[in-house]
């Protein structure tokens, strides 16, 4: 709501401040920092011709400027082309070919490499499993040193994370009083 208020008052009259704006005979420049006021006023007392010639309208060179004339004779696709020399032509594009299902399994693979004291998605199942058989024969102090974890890490993951369980549900007596009905 505030802002709805602030946006109407900031936008009253704003044609006439815009068109205040434009009137202006010369914006007035970014204020300049104190060290480079001083060396900027040096070099102009050591160089006067320079500080004139810059203010100076040199009408030869703005009548070249008018005659410069830059057109493109190439397509888009072209000089897109000649930016990146290593792109290939859509056929040698290294796409996947082969477009069957992917199998859900083939995420869980293992990665080549596992830091000591990570565990992958396949192993920390494993873990979960081994303790939840038999919590007697693979106590945490056992699967941490089997894979190679400290032992309060350990704890915390058989404590904390359970493996994935599924659940039916049979048709509810409601549904059957429906059916028979």
């Amino acid at each position: 709501m505030g802002a709805r208020i602030a946006r109407t008052f900031r936008n009253i009259n704003i044609e006439n401040k815009a068109q205040k704006y434009i009137d202006k005979d010369i914006p007035r420049p970014a204020p300049r920092h104190s060290t480079t006021v001083e060396k900027i006023d040096t070099f102009v007392k050591s160089n006067p011709h320079i500080a004139e010639e810059v203010k100076t309208k040199h009408v030869k060179l703005d009548e070249f400027l008018k005659k410069v004339r830059v057109e493109s004779t190439e397509g888009a696709v072209k000089k897109l082309e000649s930016v990146d020399s290593t792109a290939r032509p859509m056929n040698e594009r290294k796409l996947p070919m082969d477009t069957k299902k992917v199998d859900l399994m083939s995420a869980f693979d293992a990665p080549r490499e596992i830091p000591e004291g990570k565990l992958s998605v396949v192993m920390a199942l494993e873990l979960l499993s081994k303790h939840k058989r038999s919590p007697e024969k693979w106590p945490a102090e056992r699967l941490a040193e089997d894979f190679n974890m400290d032992l309060e890490t350990t704890k915390h993951i058989i404590q904390y994370f359970k493996v994935f369980k599924v659940h039916t549900i049979g048709p509810s007596e409601d549904m059957v009083k429906g059916i028979r009905a």
